[in-house]
């Protein structure tokens, strides 16, 4: 599996591996650099394909640039792992400014916290993860979307 690409730092390639295993646990599929995206996780959902992309944002530089590409690559959905919550804000508005929002409301933002503790809930889950849904947080005015199980 390549999971590397050249000239990638340590950390961005940590949070590659921690979206994809995040991806597994929710019974996904994942290939990492594949077309690409840093992580591409599918699955069959009755007779179709979901086909999420993921892309683990440091920086807001190539924010545009994977969008497009990932949804004129074929992605239905696509998961962004940024550093913290103030990123996660910053990278949500600037969604809304680029894109319409057909395209910006199938984007959820992750933070690493919130990632681990996804993780760490599943850990600790005992029943069957059917799907990942995008679901609205309760204290977001600003449209914010997260992954909930």
């Amino acid at each position: 599996m390549n999971i590397h690409r050249a000239h990638e730092s340590i950390r961005h390639a940590d949070g590659k591996i921690e979206l994809g295993w995040l991806l597994t646990q929710h019974r996904f599929y994942v290939l990492y650099e594949h077309k690409l995206a840093d992580v591409v996780a599918f699955r069959a959902t009755g007779r179709r394909m979901r086909i999420l992309c993921g892309e683990h944002e440091l920086t807001r530089r190539n924010v545009c640039r994977n969008v497009r590409r990932n949804f004129g690559n074929g992605c239905t959905a696509m998961i962004m792992l940024v550093p913290d919550e103030p990123a996660r804000v910053a990278t949500r508005r600037f969604l809304q400014f680029v894109f319409p929002r057909r395209l910006w409301s199938r984007i959820s933002i992750l933070t690493h916290a919130g990632c681990r503790q996804q993780l760490v809930k599943l850990a600790h889950d005992s029943e069957t993860i059917t799907s990942v849904t995008v679901v609205e947080r309760p204290a977001a005015a600003d449209g914010v979307k997260t992954i909930a199980a």
